[in-house]
């Protein structure tokens, strides 16, 4: 069970009393598989108010240097996967928030049902989660892109990819380390249908 300070005032919003600091040095109590079931419900619920409505043909916008920190993201942690969040207002992304991929024995990989061994999977750390959306709230930008690397593999969704993609409002970008270049592609996943979608990269 969570420990929630009886002395906070409680909200309404659940996602709320998660981004609090009060609550958040209590995490540690709930363990790691059941905030991921948290996150991966009350996020959603979340940016789909903020986002519900993505207008079709807006392109997604990123800078280079930020592509440049993705890739060396990926470089940095191969041959495991890397992941990380993409956050902006109207498509331009804004801030990139490189987040760990856990450990094989961490429950939550069982929980998901996932191949243990990181150089197949991500599954991204619910607490630094939890830091990146606080952030988000605080600086008022909104969750863009999801990206994640696939080092022996091409810049597509595998199964698991599809399966765990929770986000629908969201892009998500995937790094291949597969050729020389690393490439990226990003894609749309809605009801575990595929759309490739295109980026603009900004100077």
């Amino acid at each position: 069970m969570v420990k929630v300070p009886r002395d906070r005032k409680m909200s309404n919003s659940l996602f709320d009393i998660l981004l609090s600091f009060q609550y958040y040095q209590e995490v540690p109590t709930a363990g790691p598989s059941v905030l991921t079931k948290i996150i991966h419900i009350f996020t959603n619920k979340l940016h789909r108010s903020r986002i519900g409505e993505t207008k079709e043909g807006v392109m997604l916008q990123i800078s280079k240097n930020i592509i440049d920190e993705m890739i060396t993201h990926a470089q940095a942690e191969a041959p495991n996967e890397c992941c990380g969040l993409l956050s902006g207002k109207e498509n331009v992304v804004s801030e990139i928030y490189k987040i760990g991929n856990l450990q094989s024995d961490d429950p939550a990989v069982a929980d998901l049902k996932v191949p243990p061994d990181r150089r197949f999977r991500y599954v991204m750390d619910p607490k630094e989660q939890l830091r990146a959306f606080k952030t988000m709230r605080t600086s008022g930008t909104e969750l863009l892109a999801i990206y994640h690397s696939h080092p022996h593999s091409p810049a597509y969704p595998s199964a698991t990819d599809v399966r765990l993609a929770f986000y629908s409002d969201t892009y998500y970008l995937i790094i291949s380390l597969e050729k020389e270049k690393p490439e990226i592609r990003t894609f749309r996943i809605i009801d575990q249908k595929i759309t490739e979608a295109t980026i603009s990269v900004l100077p």
